[in-house]
């Protein structure tokens, strides 16, 4: 670990938030993820020669459920061995962590996790944010195994991703796993966090830009789905930041968000009046209130959390407007 990261994080347990979260039991937790799925080998019907694809099964005593097919050469990372493994190297790391989120997906059982790091991350409010690190397992659908860096605020337990070229994430598949797995993460993580004095750079411009400057390009059609745009200008509603000029079903409606189509966001000046004195920061903390505090799923969370990290990112011209892969 780097002299400037270890300075930094021995600051950051000075009366640190960070001692004030929850931490997930990483013995009780390891044992409720371990299943028991196996994978096994396939024949060609037609040739007799075993297949390119395995399957993979949920076998238990009472019961035996395929989840799916898959590559034969496909990593594959049993849930409590892939927290071996990160526990390992995050303590060769030296930085204090908690595992702040369990989930395990109900119907092909993959794997979402979040660990907080004990370590301050600058931002324009002085309000306290940390390293997170959402972990993504599966055994079929998607990669194998992912790792995404992103930041966690105290406050108002607003989790994010952040994709800075040195916060890229981990993807496991057949060509690195044995590397990855040989090599380790320390590496990784030291340019990681030497890298989140960029993402509190990020953090000020956002803080520093007018939301009604940039209100016109972040809501209407193109940088995000229009779900969760929805949702944000609801919440904008209701705290009177903005007021909805459409006819609705009903006469008196609490939020008349809820009707908008995406033809009322092309010409978006016409239909909403921005009322409220806010930063870019302000609305970036709803988007990722949103995502932390109302979604359920640890897919949604992810894919939502990519798409507002490439929006405002594009809004403080850190990149360049592209679609986001889910």
């Amino acid at each position: 670990m780097t002299k400037a990261i270890r300075e930094t994080g021995v600051k950051s347990r000075q009366e640190s938030a960070f001692s004030n979260i929850n931490a997930l039991s990483l013995q009780k937790t390891r044992a409720d993820v371990k299943l028991p799925v196996i994978r096994e080998k396939m024949i060609s019907v037609e040739k007799k020669i075993p297949s390119s694809y395995q399957m993979v099964l949920f076998k238990s005593r009472n019961e035996v459920r395929p989840l799916g097919e898959v590559k034969a050469d496909r990593p594959f990372i049993l849930h409590e061995e892939l927290m071996d493994w990160l526990c390992e190297e995050f303590d060769k790391f030296g930085i204090d962590f908690k595992l702040h989120k369990n989930q395990l997906h109900q119907g092909k059982f993959a794997l979402f996790q979040q660990y907080l790091f004990n370590y301050d991350i600058g931002t324009p409010d002085r309000q306290k944010i940390s390293p997170l690190v959402f972990i993504k397992n599966s055994f079929v659908g998607g990669s194998a195994f992912e790792l995404h860096f992103g930041t966690f605020r105290y406050i108002c337990t607003n989790g994010a991703i952040h994709t800075e070229k040195e916060l890229s994430h981990i993807t496991a598949n057949s060509n690195n796993w044995k590397s990855l797995r040989q090599n380790g993460l320390i590496g990784t993580f030291e340019r990681a966090f030497a890298a989140y004095k960029n993402v509190s750079g990020f953090f000020r411009t956002l803080h520093d830009m007018s939301f009604t400057d940039k209100f016109e390009k972040l809501f209407s059609p193109g940088l995000l789905p229009i779900g969760l745009r929805k949702q944000v200008l609801a919440s904008l509603e209701l705290s009177e930041d903005i007021i909805v000029n459409i006819d609705t079903p009903k006469k008196k409606v609490k939020v008349k968000s809820r009707y908008l189509k995406e033809e009322n966001l092309v010409q978006i000046r016409d239909t909403i009046s921005v009322t409220g004195n806010l930063s870019m920061w302000d609305v970036y903390n709803r988007f990722t209130s949103y995502t932390s505090n109302q979604l359920a799923s640890g897919s949604g969370i992810l894919n939502a959390s990519r798409h507002i990290d490439h929006a405002f990112s594009v809004l403080a011209e850190r990149k360049k407007s592209e679609k986001v892969k889910k």
